[in-house]
């Protein structure tokens, strides 16, 4: 792998790690919502970080399986050379 290519991945891998760091904290303050948040806000509130969540994960697991192939296919050319 070239130098530019590794300064792809690198972006590529830092974006990712954001992604996943986003989501791990999401879901951790909807848990903290659910126990500590006054209840006429407690659902709607829960359920729109849920919501959001979700979004964040399909957007997170589009963004991996993207990023994969384009590692497997970049790699793949400097193993046979």
């Amino acid at each position: 792998m070239d130098a530019e290519n590794k300064e792809q991945w690198k972006w590529k891998f830092y974006r990712l790690v954001l992604q996943l760091n986003a989501i791990i904290l999401l879901v951790a303050v909807t848990i903290i919502i659910l126990v500590l948040a006054p209840d006429p806000y407690r659902i709607p509130v829960s359920v729109a970080l849920v919501l959001i969540s979700i979004f964040l994960i399909i957007r997170f697991w589009r963004n991996y399986l993207t990023t994969k192939a384009w590692l497997d296919e970049h790699s793949t050319s400097g193993k046979n050379g």
